[in-house]
């Protein structure tokens, strides 16, 4: 433990090396200058900041608060006041609460819960969906959960200021830069992947991030690789197959562009160390858990990921005066499991992504039309990108893939010693929902429903009930009708992927042995 002097705060930081690598916790106790700092031993510490980031600026200088471009997360001392600087992503975020006598403020979800000493209702079955709601964009996010000490509150995006007495939200700076053409925007995505890579490696760290591109043969990981390897990336991996079983790999992009490539399999992380546990524990899904595949690999890693690349590289993306719109989820789940494995995020479509509107300009403008292709799945920023790059048309992007593991759903579920786990503790704490009068989620109850689901009402909706609808649609052009197979495709979509009944609670159960390192 040691401290450091500063013009206002105070550090005092306590190493745990039994915590997750990067994970840090800070106490605020009001009209106290001291700030008492507990985290895990691949924190960088300076005398006025202290991180677990990556951005696009000089590392020694530690102006991650000056940027809305950030990977990871850090505290900068300004002044009179504290900075929490969140990721300049929707995919990672800052967690907060107010207790009687102190703020505690953290980069993870389980720490915050450990050290608060606080409990969740285990019984309420939508923590997944609330976790979602991020997806529809930073306007729509729930950025709450209930405890028994009071709401937890989620931080996405933006900063958190604390000035000796009050903590607020802090705007993440607006830089806005001009992507009129595409030679300007290009310019911007290259050098500021130089930038992030140099601050990545810098050897002023106590330890560096080492670059890594996941690849698939669609639009946005190619092109995130196309920057990487300018930048004088070399490392890349590959999951070969989709969900359904789909070829996905992106072995060929890879070698095509002077990549070391490593092709892992979809099924690899299930030897590890029950990561699902801490995808779950983080974002209430599982959806990118095969990415573990590469175990210790991922430690000291800066994952250069062309996550939500769907929104601002969309020719027809929805919803484009939303902040930062609807996202699928992907990668979400990594909230909590990068803090264990050591590495940092880095979904590169988010940077610039607040002007949205102005790519979505550049996508459709003349200049872009040869690169425009017939169809919904139409990216052609990324397609110029990669084409230029000397990866071929028709090598890539020609159908869009089923990446996400949809780990809990009535079609698949978790590891055998995981769900023994989860389980048993539904069993015992049965006594919650009975309680309040409720059935609990018996796990052979789970099984009787999950089976009336997929093989009684699924089937009846996809082969009667829908092409009956489409039928009479066609032959009325009724837009109440249209309206209904829309509602029954959603229905149908949302029973086949979502978690249902006994399966509905695995948020709270993995956040629970998630917390228990912490404690």
């Amino acid at each position: 433990m040691w401290s450091s002097p500063m013009a206002h705060f105070q550090f005092e930081f306590e190493t745990r090396v039994d915590w997750p690598r990067l994970a840090w916790i800070a106490e605020l106790r009001n009209g106290e200058s001291l700030v008492r700092v507990t985290c895990g031993t691949g924190v960088e510490r300076r005398s006025d900041w202290f991180c677990e980031a990556a951005w696009d600026g000089p590392f020694d200088v530690g102006d991650f608060d000056r940027t809305d471009i950030v990977a990871g997360s850090g505290v900068r001392a300004r002044g009179e006041a504290l900075v929490f600087v969140s990721s300049g992503t929707i995919l990672d975020r800052l967690n907060y609460i107010e207790l009687e006598d102190r703020v505690l403020v953290s980069n993870s979800l389980s720490a915050m819960v450990a050290i608060s000493d606080t409990r969740l209702d285990i019984t309420y079955p939508d923590y997944h969906l609330d976790l979602g709601t991020i997806c529809d964009g930073l306007d729509e996010v729930n950025d709450r959960i209930a405890s028994s000490r009071g709401d937890i509150r989620l931080v996405y995006f933006e900063n958190l200021a604390w000035d000796g007495e009050c903590l607020a939200i802090a705007k993440k700076p607006r830089i806005t830069r001009d992507f009129s053409t595409f030679a300007l925007y290009r310019h911007f995505m290259q050098r500021t992947t130089k930038l992030i890579v140099e601050n990545s490696r810098c050897l002023e760290r106590e330890r560096q991030f080492e670059p890594l591109v996941p690849l698939s043969n669609g639009y946005d990981s190619p092109t995130v690789a196309v920057f990487a390897r300018a930048a004088g990336v070399r490392d890349a991996f590959t999951i070969a197959r989709d969900r359904d079983g789909n070829d996905e790999s992106g072995e060929a992009i890879g070698e095509a562009l002077g990549f070391d490539i490593q092709v892992i399999d979809r099924g690899a992380w299930r030897k590890n160390n029950s990561p699902e546990i801490e995808c779950i524990a983080g974002s209430g899904a599982a959806g990118e858990v095969s990415f573990d595949g590469l175990g210790e690999d991922l430690s000291g890693r800066l994952l250069l990921s062309g996550f939500w690349g769907g929104s601002p590289w969309d020719a027809h993306c929805e919803y484009p005066y939303a902040t930062f719109p609807h996202h699928d989820g992907s990668g979400l789940c990594f909230t909590e499991l990068r803090l264990s494995r050591g590495f940092l995020h880095c979904p590169v479509p988010f940077w610039g992504g607040l002007q949205i509107v102005d790519l979505i300009n550049l996508s459709q403008s003349d200049e872009m039309l040869p690169w425009s292709v017939a169809g919904r799945y139409n990216r052609p920023i990324c397609r110029r990108i990669v084409e230029e790059a000397g990866i071929p048309r028709g090598t890539f992007a020609t159908d869009k893939h089923g990446s996400s593991d949809r780990l809990l759903s009535i079609w698949n579920f978790l590891p055998p010693e995981s769900t023994a786990s989860y389980q048993r503790w539904l069993r015992q704490h049965s006594f919650r929902w009975l309680r309040q009068g409720r059935v609990p989620p018996y796990p052979i109850l789970g099984a009787i429903y999950d089976g009336l689901i997929a093989y009684g009402v699924l089937p009846v909706l996809r082969r009667i009930a829908i092409p009956v609808v489409r039928k009479l649609g066609a032959a009325t052009g009724n837009a109440r009708v249209k309206g209904c197979l829309v509602s029954l495709r959603r229905k149908v979509e949302f029973l086949d992927q979502e978690p249902l009944f006994a399966r509905r609670y695995t948020f709270p159960w993995a956040l629970e042995i998630s917390s228990a390192k912490y404690r």
